[in-house]
């Protein structure tokens, strides 16, 4: 191919890329819905980087529960899911894009040799050939609408996962914690109630009080004793629930709820001698400003509202492709 040949084809590609640019986009334009108005007295201006916000499980100050999450931006499988759907979104979006250009190219070539008296002569040909559809009604243009509004919807829909995911670890976490605490009550109670059913079985034995008195204190007794395996139990379906959520195995979390240096003591007969047990609490308290608001645009911030809003935004744009395709058809018909 000479060097003019390769201006022609430049020339003739720049100019029918402008021509495609101008075509006329058939079906309805997206109208974003209007935002509701909400009352003043909501408003607050907060900065939408308010790390308050965007980090709000740190307000427990429980390195556990950081750890937590951290492990679960790592391991949880339903975010590396919806990181996979991103890269195919993405991918989508890229072939919608190249359906502007030349849907099809062909390139041949050839190569051969003379030789006459003594003398030889090449002989080299290349062949280009280009298939490309115009985009007339704007049938790609709103394939690319559509595509890119699914990206969008599927990075909104990551968030989603991420905010229900960490929100459940944490639930889990403080469910664990409590039913923990509780078991540490329980017996601490237990251990008070088996010196209260001792002291009565003397006094019984001395005539002091009667029969209903010591079988009340044994009642008192075993209804507590019974409440252990419950709140086991309870304790054991957080832990499960959090080892889900990390994709991994209920032994690996143990090694995160209970360790060295966590407020839970390994040995609970130290606890039931301490002095004033809410020092010794293992339940996580937000350390909240009395005086914090939260402001309404929240609201219209929830990547639910936007996953709906983006794929109405998508699925419109579907439409416009659909139009063009049954325009596109009924000219050929009609020629």
């Amino acid at each position: 191919m000479k060097i003019t040949n390769k201006y022609i084809f430049f020339i003739i590609t720049s100019f029918l890329l402008l021509l495609n640019s101008g075509c006329t986009k058939v079906g309805p334009d997206f109208d974003k819905p209007k935002a509701q108005k909400l009352p003043s007295s909501w408003e607050n201006n907060l900065s939408k980087s308010d790390a308050n916000i965007t980090q709000w499980w740190k307000l427990f100050n429980d390195e556990t529960l950081n750890e937590l999450v951290d492990k679960t931006y790592e391991q949880n499988l339903d975010l590396k899911s919806a990181g996979l759907r991103i890269l195919q979104a993405r991918a989508v979006l890229g072939v919608s894009k190249g359906l502007v250009f030349p849907q099809s190219q062909y390139l041949s070539g050839g190569l051969g040799g003379i030789r006459d008296n003594g003398n030889s002569f090449g002989v080299a040909g290349v062949n280009f050939d280009v298939g490309w559809e115009m985009d007339v009604w704007g049938k790609y243009a709103r394939g690319i609408e559509s595509s890119e509004a699914t990206l969008y919807a599927s990075v909104a829909s990551y968030d989603d996962i991420l905010v229900t995911i960490i929100s459940e670890v944490a639930r889990n976490y403080i469910n664990f914690r409590t039913a923990q605490e509780r078991i540490v009550f329980a017996k601490r109670n237990i251990s008070i109630q088996e010196r209260v059913t001792r002291m009565t079985e003397v006094q019984f034995n001395a005539g002091n009080v009667s029969e209903l008195d010591m079988q009340q204190a044994k009642t008192q007794l075993y209804t507590t004793k019974s409440a252990l395996p419950g709140l086991s139990l309870s304790m054991i379906k957080s832990r499960n629930a959090i080892a889900v959520l990390l994709g991994t195995i209920p032994q690996e979390v143990d090694s995160i709820l209970i360790k060295e240096g966590n407020k839970v003591a390994s040995d609970l007969d130290e606890v039931l001698k301490t002095q004033d047990f809410k020092d010794n609490s293992c339940i996580p308290v937000a350390l909240l400003d009395a005086n914090i608001s939260i402001d309404a645009d929240l609201v219209r911030r929830r990547p639910d509202i936007q996953i709906a809003e983006l794929q109405a935004k998508a699925q419109n744009a579907k439409i416009g492709v659909s139009k063009a395709e049954f325009t596109r058809t009924f000219h050929y018909l009609e020629i």
